[in-house]
């Protein structure tokens, strides 16, 4: 897991955009976490359901802002989550100049969560429980009850669940697993 717990998979060929970002799918069993932000006028995604992630700081690497942020927006340390993989980065439709880099943790033991500052509501939910509907507006979306998880967190989840990720091999290089 060198390659990838360097965070630098996939930053190659991005010297055009302005910021980068991490995210983190954090699995146990069935269950991933998920996140609602708070509506704030500063954030393109307020208001949205979304996973652990935020802006690289500094010379910060792209796996340590996914752990950063998980555990800032969470209350769980970080030495509950082991790294599993990495999905190619996102870039937002909304042309912003990021690009988002998803990391693959697993939770060894489930935690109690305790959401940071900037998040309204975090929990455990089956993927299994969502409904796949498009909207005229929004495009593709999963839909559980009032849960509507659309656009880049959306996409992030399908590049996962349909095994289009990354894998450290034993001999340190990655590869890509479909």
């Amino acid at each position: 897991m060198d390659l990838i717990r360097s965070g630098k998979v996939e930053r190659i060929g991005m010297s055009s955009l302005k910021k980068y970002a991490s995210v983190a799918l954090v699995l146990y069993g069935n269950e991933f976490i998920l996140l609602k932000r708070k509506e704030r006028d500063d954030d393109p995604w307020s208001g949205d359901y979304c996973l652990p992630g935020g802006y690289a700081k500094g010379g910060e690497n792209l796996m340590d802002t996914a752990i950063r942020e998980f555990n800032e927006e969470t209350g769980i340390e970080t030495a509950y989550i082991q790294p599993v993989g990495a999905l190619k980065h996102i870039t937002p439709r909304r042309g912003i100049g990021i690009a988002v880099h998803p990391f693959i943790f697993r939770l060894k033991v489930k935690q109690d969560i305790h959401i940071g500052e900037e998040i309204e509501w975090g929990n455990f939910v089956n993927i299994t429980e969502f409904h796949s509907v498009t909207d005229t507006e929004r495009g593709p979306m999963l839909v559980k009850g009032q849960i509507i998880i659309w656009g880049l967190t959306y996409r992030i989840l399908e590049n996962f669940f349909s095994g289009n990720f990354f894998q450290e091999t034993k001999d340190g290089n990655t590869e890509h697993v479909s």
